[in-house]
């Protein structure tokens, strides 16, 4: 199959969002997929790999009408497309996870930690052991404590830099206010807000005394 620079397809997070991806037969325009019909296409087609393929590219197409026309190569990079916007790895969610918890410490209030423009400017990146650095810049003295996790690298990039991580705020906030980004109940979201939302509310989320006394 042949290797797609994913770069180039952000996740989808707040909504599904539609791409254009370029085949032999031009370009293909489809969108992302809800938990929910992420999982009901896995409970309906998991014995039968490329029946899940083939029903998750027709659900995902704008056109679905162009199927009969795709070759089994395009179907496998979609479907590998399809699955990758749609979803979040662990490795994801975790990064997310952490990033939140990152946000409550203390440590890193100083508006220099906030902004990774101005920690450049004043000099302090060198001293931080920033990832954007060159390894021989860091030093071992130097690590921080979060989330009971030891790092050896500034987190702050993941933070000011990523926006899978600047929309959970986004999806805290609605969660919070009992709004939801799509039409539906909370399976009808992406499988990001569906995870992350409930995730970023029991991190963030400080009740103030009048919640208190409700």
């Amino acid at each position: 199959m042949e290797k797609i620079n994913k770069d180039l397809f952000p996740k989808s997070t707040l909504y599904p969002k539609e791409y254009s991806f370029e085949s032999s037969i031009g370009y293909i325009d489809f969108k992302a997929l809800t938990y929910r019909e992420i999982d009901n296409l896995y409970s309906k087609y998991s014995m039968r790999p490329n029946a899940l393929k083939i029903n998750t590219v027709k659900l995902s197409l704008i056109d679905s009408s162009i199927l009969p026309n795709l070759s089994q190569n395009i179907i496998d990079n979609l479907f590998d497309l399809i699955i990758y916007v749609s979803t979040l790895t662990k490795d994801e969610f975790a990064t997310i996870e952490d990033a939140l918890h990152i946000m409550k410490e203390d440590q890193f209030e100083d508006k220099t930690f906030k902004s990774c423009k101005l920690c450049k400017e004043s000099g302090y990146d060198k001293l931080r052991n920033c990832p954007m650095l060159d390894k021989k810049y860091h030093s071992r003295d130097v690590f921080y404590l979060v989330n009971n996790k030891k790092l050896n690298e500034c987190p702050m990039d993941n933070i000011n830099n990523n926006e899978m991580v600047s929309d959970a705020i986004s999806a805290y906030i609605m969660y919070k206010d009992k709004l939801l980004p799509i039409l539906g109940g909370l399976t009808e979201q992406t499988t990001y807000f569906f995870r992350v939302a409930p995730m970023a509310y029991s991190i963030l989320y400080q009740p103030s005394l009048k919640d208190i006394d409700k």
